[in-house]
């Protein structure tokens, strides 16, 4: 599903324009973003949890040399 299958899903569920449901979405994608950005968890019950999570890069190999 992409946003713009989101955006129909919602608004033949709720009877709401499709204009104002993409306005919704981004708003909660930005708050969620902007959250993120402050370093703060953001846990929506039944949904799922988001939080920036820092992973030390790994060491990779080239497949053609060994190195």
């Amino acid at each position: 599903m992409n946003s713009s299958d989101l955006v129909e899903h919602i608004s033949t569920k709720t009877g709401m324009d499709k204009a104002g449901v993409k306005r919704i979405i981004d708003a909660v994608v930005a708050a969620l973003a902007n959250a993120a950005r402050k370093g703060e968890d953001v846990t929506l019950a039944g949904f799922g949890q988001f939080k920036v999570k820092d992973v030390p890069a790994r060491k990779g190999r080239n497949p053609a040399t060994g190195e």
